[in-house]
């Protein structure tokens, strides 16, 4: 048998080379590549989370600073209910960010309320159970209830309590 020809082994030699780039090209490009794709694309989803938390504590802040400058006004500290509806419908109303605003007396029951809540003053049961009621009420500390998203209004709902120190 004769020995291939130079031609032969051009082509095998050829062939050899290509094979092992397209090894290295299958066991070290195209994973290093998708990783690298993964990792820029993981960081742009942290980074969006990050904005929408900071968001989030920036309104959950402001939210907090405003019910508690409001729950200072004379007419909570009188429990004047009829003052209260009053403010609490004109805040509700002026506000993209309360959806609704309501006290409630020492025994759970709303006594004022304003905006689109479907908690009102009518509402006969007591809510002293709720912990949005009683650590504002018996431990004099700001309630941040779990925040609730509701996708077919793109909403992001949150209830707050502040406790109102009255007569």
């Amino acid at each position: 048998m004769s020995k291939p020809g130079w031609q032969a082994r051009l082509t095998g030699l050829i062939a050899i080379v290509l094979g092992a780039m397209l090894l290295f090209q299958l066991l070290y490009v195209v994973p290093h590549v998708k990783d690298r794709e993964v990792q820029r694309e993981q960081a742009y989803q942290e980074e969006i989370v990050r904005n929408i938390a900071l968001q989030l504590d920036s309104d959950l802040l402001q939210t907090r600073d405003r019910l508690v400058e409001m729950s200072g006004r004379a007419e909570f500290a009188a429990m004047d209910i009829a003052s209260q509806q009053s403010t609490l419908r004109t805040i509700a109303q002026g506000s993209i960010r309360f959806g609704s605003l309501s006290v409630m007396d020492a025994t759970g029951r709303f006594v004022a309320a304003g905006g689109q809540d479907d908690l009102s003053v009518d509402t006969t049961e007591s809510y002293a159970d709720e912990p949005w009621f009683y650590v504002p009420f018996g431990q004099g500390e700001i309630y941040y209830q779990e925040p609730r998203f509701y996708p077919s209004e793109q909403l992001l709902y949150v209830t707050v309590s502040v406790p109102i120190e009255s007569a």
